[in-house]
This record gives structure tokens, C-alpha cells and sequence, in this order.
């Protein structure tokens, strides 16, 4: 299994996305490390947000597997399905 790494996991999110820190806090409990992305200061993070077809936040794609909100249980299988290490 290889070890968590940013590259692997980009976190897209906002200034002001509530379910966003939600996430980020699951996310560093979890001891996954991962790019953040702030669409709001990012035109590049925005435009790559904008081609994965989604208009709402966060959004996190774990090596191509893309979650849209906050759902735990999808973000475990996906982990467990690209063979990334979790705490």
C-alpha cells in the first residue's frame, strides 16, 4: 500500500464552505494528507473544479475518484479502492 500523499488527494472548496472545514477536519483526523484548493483564490483550482462537472462544494478527488459534500462512508471505500493508507 502506498502512503497518502497530496498529489493523490485534492480537497476543492471556498472561503466561506461550512461542509468544506467539516471535510478538511475529517480529512486530518483520518491523518490523509491532501491539496487544497480555494476556488475563490485559485483561478487554475477553479477552472480544474469547473471540468470535473460539478457547481456545488467541496469536492474531493482521491486519485480520480471524485466525492461531491461530505459522505465518510465514500471517502473510506475510496482510500480502500486506490489502496491509500489511513490511520
Amino acid at each position: 500500500m502506498e502512503a497518502l500523499s497530496a498529489k493523490n488527494v485534492k480537497l476543492y472548496t471556498d472561503t466561506l464552505c461550512p461542509i468544506c472545514k467539516l471535510l478538511e477536519k475529517f480529512l486530518l483526523d483520518k491523518g490523509v494528507r491532501y491539496e487544497k484548493i480555494n476556488i475563490d483564490e485559485d483561478p487554475q483550482g477553479k477552472e480544474a473544479f469547473l471540468k470535473l462537472g460539478y457547481d456545488n462544494l467541496p469536492v474531493l478527488d482521491i486519485d480520480g475518484i471524485t466525492i461531491l459534500g461530505f459522505n465518510p462512508d465514500a471517502i473510506e471505500n475510496a482510500l480502500k479502492k486506490k489502496g491509500l493508507n489511513q490511520r
